[in-house]
C-alpha cells in the first residue's frame, strides 16, 4: 500500500524536478476524479501543454479554467477541444486535431464515464450503449489513434481509471450484451472492466509499444462532484434518487477517498517510477494486482485477439451509422 503521506511527497519531488516540454492528453476531466488529477498535474509540469476532450467550452472555461491558471506553472498551455467523447467520431476528429498539432504525446490519462444508468440501456447517435462507450469503446479508439505519438515520447504513459483488478469472466457468446435482456449494469461493468485490461495487455504486447506504460486503475469509492445521469421518471424515478442521494452519499462520506486525494493519487500514477513498462492493474491504494483467473483464462484460451476483433468489428459498425457526421 502506497499511504497518501507517501504519495504527496512524490509528486512534491516530481515537480521539483521541473520536467519541461510533456504533452498531456485527458479525456474525462471536466469534473470528478479527472477534473482533480488535471489540477494537480498541470502543478507538476514546467512548459507542458495539456489537451482536454469535454463537452462544453463555456462550462469548462466557468468552472475549471480559473482554477486551472491559479495552480499551473510558467509556460503550461491548456488546449480546450469541444468534443462529444462517446461518439467514435469525435474521438477520430479530436485525435487527428492533437496529430496535426503535436510530434508527440507522453501522457494519455482517461477517466470519462457516465452516472449508473438506472432506467435501463441508452444509446449513442452511433448506436453504441453508453457505459459500452465511455468506458471501453472511446477509450480503446483514443488510444489507438494516440500510439503513433506515444511512440514518439521517451516515457509515455497511459491511466484509465476504471476497474482494473477486478475482472470476472464474462458472456464470451455475447461481447456487447447485445441479444435482448442481456443488459445490465453488473453485466457492462464487467465486460468492459475485462474489454479494457485484455486491451491494454494487446497493446502492450506490441514490441513498438515496448517503453510504454499501460495502466489500469480502480480508484475505489470517491467522494466527487460528478453529476448523476438522470434517472427514469414516476415512483422508480423518485426511488432511485432517494438511494442515490442519501445512501451512496452516506456511503462515500463513510468510506469513500476524497476527490482531492483521488486526483493526487493519479497523478502518482502518471508520473512514478514505481511502474515500469508494460500493463499493470493498480488497486485503489497504488498495489499492483497480480493477474486473476478471469484474466489467465482469456490469455491462454486466445480471447485477446478475439476481444480486438470484436472491438474493431463495433467501431466500423459506429463509424458506418454516423454516416461520416459527428452528432453532439
Amino acid at each position: 500500500m502506497v499511504k497518501s503521506n507517501e504519495v504527496v511527497k512524490a509528486n512534491e519531488h516530481f515537480a521539483s524536478q521541473r520536467v519541461e516540454g510533456v504533452v498531456c492528453v485527458f479525456a474525462g476531466a471536466t469534473n470528478g476524479i479527472g477534473a482533480r488529477t488535471l489540477e494537480r498535474s498541470v502543478s507538476l509540469f514546467q512548459s507542458a501543454t495539456f489537451y482536454i476532450l469535454g463537452r462544453s467550452s463555456a462550462r469548462f472555461e466557468r468552472d475549471q479554467r480559473p482554477v486551472l491558471d491559479s495552480l499551473k506553472t510558467p509556460g503550461c498551455r491548456i488546449v480546450f477541444i469541444e468534443t462529444e467523447v462517446s461518439l467514435i467520431a469525435a474521438v477520430d476528429a479530436a485525435s487527428s486535431q492533437i496529430a496535426a498539432a503535436e510530434s508527440k504525446v507522453d501522457y494519455l490519462f482517461m477517466s470519462m464515464g457516465t452516472g449508473v444508468p438506472f432506467g435501463g440501456a441508452e444509446y449513442t447517435s452511433e448506436g453504441l450503449e453508453v457505459c459500452f462507450a465511455l468506458s471501453y469503446y472511446s477509450r480503446a479508439r483514443l488510444l489507438s489513434n494516440l500510439l503513433p505519438l506515444l511512440r514518439q515520447a521517451p516515457n509515455p504513459r497511459v491511466l484509465c481509471v476504471l476497474n482494473g483488478g477486478r475482472e470476472k469472466l464474462i458472456d464470451e457468446t455475447d461481447l456487447g450484451l447485445e441479444k435482448p435482456g442481456a443488459w445490465s449494469v453488473r453485466g457492462a461493468i464487467k465486460h468492459n472492466t475485462v474489454l479494457m485490461s485484455i486491451a491494454l495487455d494487446r497493446f502492450a504486447a506490441d514490441e513498438g509499444n515496448s517503453h510504454i506504460t499501460f495502466l489500469h486503475n480502480f480508484p475505489g469509492l470517491v467522494r466527487t462532484d460528478n453529476p448523476r445521469k438522470k434517472n427514469p421518471t414516476g415512483l422508480l424515478g423518485l426511488l432511485l434518487r432517494f438511494v442515490n442521494k442519501f445512501i451512496v452519499t452516506f456511503a462515500q462520506f463513510l468510506v469513500g477517498m476524497s476527490s482531492k486525494e483521488a486526483g493526487e493519487r493519479q497523478a502518482y500514477h502518471l508520473t512514478s517510477n514505481t511502474y515500469g513498462p508494460g500493463s499493470w492493474r493498480i488497486s485503489l491504494k497504488g498495489d499492483v494486482v497480480p493477474d486473476n483467473a478471469a484474466l489467465k483464462h482469456y490469455r491462454e484460451a486466445g480471447w485477446m485477439d478475439k476481444f480486438w476483433e470484436f472491438t474493431v468489428r463495433t467501431w466500423d459498425r459506429a463509424l458506418a451509422q454516423s454516416s461520416g457526421g459527428v452528432s453532439k
